[in-house]
């Protein structure tokens, strides 16, 4: 980040999935000691990664987003199961799936697309949305070899039942040697459910 520049990102904070989250830690982190967890708090799902912007522009951004959400509906998701970035083969960060049936959430996406594109910051088109929460990021762990059986070879506490995500927010990203610490900007209630 350089000075006058903020990191930012737009997400769906995951505060009622804490305990189910948890869990599902309690079967993975035994094994794997080398990962470094996202703290309960700071569980998210990313809509759309900005990178570093103008402290000026957040305003701007503010804007030009706020009025998607009084005309969407919460999307209700589930946790599904365990994956990783780029393959398990070769994990760099480990995330749980998200499963979201009626389409909201890609509706979300579309329409967050289409506003940060007329705002005139560059989305991602040709790439596929992937909903996932990150779990952890994979730093040192010794036999490279076995991740993939350690992690598919336990029973795992999913899907988790279906809740609803009512708010989104612009979160700061800040990089620290220990852990991103995430903070959040503006919030944006979905419209509510007649």
């Amino acid at each position: 980040m350089t000075v006058g520049t903020l990191r930012l990102f737009l997400g769906f904070p995951l505060t009622n999935f804490i305990n189910e989250i948890e869990q599902v830690l309690a079967v993975l982190r035994p094994g794997l000691d080398g990962v470094k967890w996202v703290l309960p708090e700071q569980y998210h799902m990313t809509i759309h990664f900005f990178g570093d912007i103008p402290v000026s522009e957040v305003e701007i951004i503010d804007k030009g987003l706020r009025p998607l959400f009084d005309k969407i509906p919460p999307p209700s998701i589930r946790l599904t199961g365990i994956g990783a970035f780029p393959n398990m083969r070769r994990p760099n960060v480990l995330w749980l799936g998200v499963e979201e049936p009626r389409g909201t959430l890609q509706e979300i996406v579309l329409r967050v697309r289409q506003a940060v594109s007329q705002l005139g910051y560059p989305v991602e088109d040709g790439r596929a949305f992937t909903p996932h929460v990150t779990l952890g990021r994979i730093k040192n762990i010794s036999r490279q070899d076995k991740i993939e059986t350690m992690l598919t070879g336990r029973p795992l506490p999913l899907p988790t039942s279906m809740k609803p995500l009512k708010k989104m927010v612009l979160f700061k990203s800040e990089l620290r040697p220990s852990r991103a610490i995430y903070e959040a900007l503006k919030e944006y209630s979905m419209a509510a459910i007649d």
